[in-house]
């Protein structure tokens, strides 16, 4: 028990004692005593009054009451610093060491006997502000001391440690956000030299954490406590970041916050399930080659320049009664393919490729998707061989899906094949685009609305005072281009339909709606895209074969693109398993429970590959304040105008005061913009003037 447990009632006048002031301990001493409250002189020369519940549980030694101020004073002086020195001469540690396999708990003075024989007060009273200072090795429950466990004790010490660098974060924040906010404004390099190493690692990791994850709490309230002074950006962390050069100058958090790596680095963490893939893929290629020689047919793809991942083919042949035999081979990643892995649990979760302007990250591993599966020219490939008829009306008339394997005969880019169709009318490309007009026709003639609008191409040029974007409309090959897509919607439609007709469950794209009447057309001016965009809504995945509405079509289940859409993955996966085994992979059930994760996942990737050349558009028109912008006005309300920008696919609104008293819907104007904001997605129009041609 504690000496002033021993005493009766509270310590007496002329005693020392202390008590806890902002967590520090002061010592004073006692004029008299006021029924639960003392009345005290400290060591500042004030009188105060303080309950008797916060003086600590040691006192002494007790003095003449007829002291003077002075002598008050000095004697409190010198205890104090007697303490403070002994205090800081005590191995805690070894306190704790020597107790803590003993007792649970104990009063000040049994500690003090651990270490002298007979303890003073001045010892007994410096061990108490030693023991209170241990939060990671003691706890104070008055008048007692509590020895915490060694599991505690680990428990404690890091959890002192955080907080100790979160205050440390905090108070160095303010000077470093205060720099870096400066340097963002006056486009400058901030000065942080006076920023510890320690204190800058933690306000990185502060800036990181809410880039990833910006409802990270623990980072937030450091964060919001630093920032203090500052205005209120939406994107602060974003900007003090690249101020500091943590991040690149354009970093997109997007990919961070939902967690889809950036690449093909993220492939190496799932390097034995690419080998069982690469094995499977070797052994089947070595046991299909010795049955037969590969199928060419005269398959050829058409793909940009650019393109790795090249996942389709085609060919086709013009039959005697009108109609047209249409061959398409799409590449099959799913040979050999273990489900259930690591690796197919991460490819669900990139849902799909990226085609970014600056980058292309590929769903699959690259050793995968691009050196395995690509349908590269001359080289055997497993492929799903979709064999068709189509009537002389274009209608679908049948389909045989076959498992085959295939050396494509030509790869060739849109440029290429739109030379060899205008060039040569009685080569198998010609044909080809000839049924694509014949299938666009049909689907027309029962619904479809298409869009034709130019495609931007931008261009990332790196130069000494950051990146510059430009411009430019992609050149256009109708002819191939048509050929291409119709292909591809033929395809999907086939597999729908199979798939219905033989009980094998897919994904299909729905839209199941009704479409006023003349809408079906090809839409291709910038105000009619406009409006007809208007009454079309958005396709939903479902399970169930229903009609999609603007495809012109009964059914549709995409399976086209099986290395860059883990949809057409898993549909590709239904139908092998039902041709080599009679059995789909996954009944209805089964697949319609995946739906939600799937479609979840695919709203958040779908953001960066929405959110991210926009951005860029929008720093394209910052960087070109000055010049006029030609648009089409394609919606007219009473305070505002919505104008198309072609050159950039994108719609801005501008007030109508700028406009003049007539406006017509269609009509085009020079655009100039006064404040662009690529972070905020903002944009002002300053100048709205007439388009003279």
């Amino acid at each position: 028990m504690s000496r002033w447990i021993k005493t009766a009632g509270a310590p007496r006048p002329g005693a020392l004692v202390e008590f806890l002031h902002g967590d520090r301990c002061q010592a004073a001493w006692v004029l008299d005593d006021q029924s639960s409250r003392l009345r005290l002189f400290t060591a500042t020369g004030r009188e105060i009054k303080l309950p008797l519940n916060r003086v600590l549980p040691w006192t002494g030694p007790v003095y003449d009451t007829q002291a003077g101020r002075t002598e008050m004073e000095q004697r409190l002086q010198e205890h104090t610093a007697r303490r403070e020195q002994l205090a800081g001469e005590i191995d805690i540690l070894e306190i704790w060491e020597l107790s803590q396999d003993d007792v649970n708990k104990a009063a000040v003075d049994f500690f003090a006997e651990l270490i002298w024989e007979a303890p003073d007060t001045d010892q007994i009273a410096a061990l108490g502000r030693a023991m209170l200072e241990a939060k990671t090795h003691f706890k104070f429950q008055p008048p007692m001391f509590e020895v915490n466990s060694r599991e505690l004790v680990e428990k404690k010490t890091i959890e002192l440690e955080a907080q100790r660098r979160r205050e440390q974060a905090t108070q160095a924040g303010r000077e470093a956000f205060k720099a870096l906010w400066s340097a963002h404004c006056s486009k400058s390099k901030a000065n942080l030299e006076n920023i510890r190493p320690e204190a800058a690692a933690a306000l990185r990791d502060v800036l990181f954490a809410l880039l990833k994850n910006p409802g990270d709490t623990e980072a937030a309230a450091i964060f919001n406590e630093a920032k203090k002074g500052l205005p209120d950006h939406p994107c602060l962390a974003l900007i003090l970041a690249r101020a500091w050069g943590v991040v690149d100058e354009h970093y997109d958090p997007l990919p961070a916050q939902i967690g889809y790596d950036l690449g093909d680095c993220w492939a190496a963490r799932f390097e034995d399930d690419v080998q069982a893939v690469r094995g499977a893929f070797d052994q089947s290629k070595v046991e299909a080659l010795a049955r037969k020689a590969p199928l060419t047919a005269g398959l050829v793809s058409i793909d940009a320049a650019t393109t790795e991942d090249r996942d389709d083919a085609i060919a086709v042949e013009s039959l005697p009664d009108g109609g047209y035999r249409a061959l398409v081979a799409l590449s099959r990643p799913t040979m050999g393919w273990r489900f259930g892995s690591a690796l197919d649990a991460e490819i669900m979760s990139r849902s799909t490729s990226l085609y970014l302007p600056e980058s292309v990250t590929h769903m699959l591993p690259e050793a995968v998707g691009v050196n395995l599966f690509s349908l590269a020219e001359g080289l055997p490939r497993p492929i799903l061989l979709l064999d068709m008829r189509i009537g002389d009306t274009g209608d679908l008339q049948s389909v045989t899906p076959r498992l085959e394997w295939a050396a494509i005969e030509r790869n060739m880019t849109y440029e290429q094949a739109e030379r060899a169709i205008a060039e040569d009318p009685a080569s198998m490309l010609a044909q080809a685009h000839a049924l694509a007009e014949l299938l666009r026709k049909h689907r027309i003639a029962h619904g479809a609305v298409i869009i034709d609008r130019p495609d931007p191409d931008i261009s990332l040029e790196r130069a000494e005072d950051g990146v510059k974007v430009r411009i430019d409309l992609k050149p256009e090959y109708p002819a191939a281009a048509l050929a291409v897509s119709e292909f591809m919607v033929l395809a999907n439609q086939a597999a729908a339909r199979w798939g219905k007709e033989h009980g094998v469950p897919l994904i299909h794209r729905t839209q199941d709606i009704h479409l006023p009447e003349g809408l079906a057309g090809v839409w291709s001016h910038p105000a009619d895209i406009y409006q007809v965009v208007r009454h079309l809504a958005p396709p939903v995945a479902e399970v169930e074969p229903k009609p999609h509405a603007s495809v012109g079509v009964d059914a549709y289940s995409p399976v086209s693109s099986p290395l860059r859409r883990y949809v057409d993955f898993l549909n590709m996966a239904q139908i092998e398993s039902f041709l080599e085994s009679g059995q789909p992979r996954l009944d209805k059930e089964s697949l319609a429970g995946l739906l939600p994760q799937i479609n979840a996942r695919s709203q958040e990737v779908s953001q960066i590959q929405r959110f991210r050349p926009r951005y860029w558009k929008l720093l394209h028109l910052r960087q070109n304040l000055d010049a006029q912008h030609k648009a089409v006005l394609v919606d007219d309300s009473q305070t505002f105008c919505s104008f198309a920008l072609p050159q950039l696919q994108i719609y801005v609104r501008a007030p109508k005061d700028l406009l003049g008293d007539k406006t017509r819907l269609g009509e085009e104007r020079l655009l100039r913009f006064n404040r662009v904001d690529p972070l905020l997605n903002d944009m002002r129009v300053c100048e709205a003037s007439e388009f003279v041609d």
